[in-house]
């Protein structure tokens, strides 16, 4: 269900026209941390690998490793490796790169999404929330950190009638109607 909550996330996003680098460029999903829960390998079988698109825009899914915090070449390599990523998926075990990778990505229009407990309070846009009585999947949404990175999120999946709870709004919410999709 989380692979499909991020398709269904880059599908339902507006990027600024300066996040892609022509009108057919790829959504490119940058993958971080371990793969516990299995979201990664089944993004790269299941969207990947199979062709599917979102906003008919291939879908790539890459890898990325946080490196050694204590060098500059490491958080070079980092922010070199985001430079293109228009959505992060943090697994758990990144709860202590959290700061070091928000810094790396900061002023960018990326949409971040992780497992980590508490990430839509800690400034993270969205978290997936694992109900423990039956096991469903929730999207906690910060929507200020969303507009802070110059992104717009579709009220198709704003509005989805189970699963999405706003965590963070002082903005102004007229931006829920209907959206186009996003323009190269």
């Amino acid at each position: 269900m989380k692979a499909a909550y991020l398709r269904y996330i880059a599908e339902f996003t507006t990027w600024p026209q300066a996040a892609f680098a022509t009108d057919d460029a790829p959504i490119v999903i940058g993958a971080m941390g371990d793969d516990r829960s299995g979201v990664v390998e089944v993004m790269r079988k299941r969207i990947a690998g199979k062709g599917l698109t979102a906003q008919k825009r291939p879908i790539i899914v890459r890898t990325i490793s946080v490196g050694d915090p204590q060098g500059d070449t490491a958080a070079q390599s980092l922010e070199s490796q985001i430079a293109d990523c228009h959505l992060l998926f943090l697994g758990a075990s990144e709860r202590t790169s959290w700061p070091r990778i928000r810094a790396a990505i900061e002023g960018q229009a990326v949409v971040t999404v992780s497992e980590i407990g508490g990430f839509s309070k800690g400034r993270g846009m969205i978290e997936f929330v694992v109900s423990q009585s039956d096991g469903r999947v929730a999207m906690h949404i910060d929507l200020d950190a969303v507009r802070k990175a110059r992104l717009r999120l579709s009220s198709q999946l704003l509005g989805l009638k189970t699963g999405v709870k706003i965590v963070r709004d002082a903005g102004d919410l007229s931006f829920r109607a209907p959206m186009g999709r996003a323009s190269g």
